[in-house]
């Protein structure tokens, strides 16, 4: 038997209570189940991490699938191969490290969607995670940026300004958080030899005492490629 480490995204659903994990000796074979853990966290907070104890071989491919409380299990994550990781994953990792507030899900999200558009890839798990410390920089900065937007669109009363192309109502908290994006940004594009700006399509409702609350970002259309 073999032992190894599994990292994976924890499940969105507030009722899970059991991990599966399947090994095959193919990534196109029929898997099945080695074992399996109930002890997965409590919601929001599941793991997304697990140390496989049974494993057949450690250079196996392993998928994971999720049980709630009702008995249904979920379908198979896409399979991984033992002792290898991939560029999304290496890029969640590297901004969980920078800000461990950050949801892992969305961190997820908008790896993937930095390294899909840098490589114009469909699946960035295709991706050869061997690239230069340079590109990685610059990915995860970019990653991060995408990622502080996601989060920032929760941002609620505010008051005018404008910096460069960006023009919108936010508080003083809120602009000196986008002031930090733009950084993120310009870091990224010295890394990555690339130029990018932040767009911010932004709805604005008036609500008591004359304020102004956001109402809606959107959110793709948030960071573009200028040729």
């Amino acid at each position: 038997m073999a032992k190894l480490t599994l990292n994976f995204l924890p499940p969105l659903e507030p009722n899970i209570v059991k991990l599966h994990v399947y090994e095959s000796p193919t990534q196109a074979g029929s898997f099945a189940e080695i074992e399996f853990s109930t002890d997965v966290g409590v919601y929001p907070n599941y793991i997304s991490r697990y140390t496989v104890q049974n494993a057949n071989s450690a250079t196996d491919w392993f998928a994971i699938a999720w049980e709630d409380s009702d008995g249904i299990v979920s379908d198979l994550s896409e399979p991984i191969q033992g002792g290898t990781t991939t560029l999304v994953q290496i890029l969640i990792d590297r901004l969980m490290l920078r800000d461990a507030s950050l949801n892992e899900n969305i961190a997820a999200q908008e790896a993937e969607a930095a390294i899909a558009e840098y490589y114009n890839v469909i699946d960035p798990l295709t991706v050869d995670p061997a690239i230069s410390p340079r590109i990685l920089s610059g990915l995860t900065f970019m990653a991060l940026a995408r990622a502080y937007i996601a989060r920032m669109v929760t941002a609620s009363q505010a008051n005018k300004w404008s910096a460069g192309i960006v023009s919108m109502d936010v508080s003083t908290a809120t602009k000196t958080s986008w002031d930090n994006i733009d950084r993120l940004i310009e870091m990224a594009n010295k890394e990555l030899g690339r130029n990018y700006s932040t767009i911010l399509l932004l709805k604005e409702v008036e609500v008591a005492s004359g304020m102004l609350q956001l109402k809606s970002v959107d959110v793709s259309r948030s960071i573009i490629e200028v040729e």
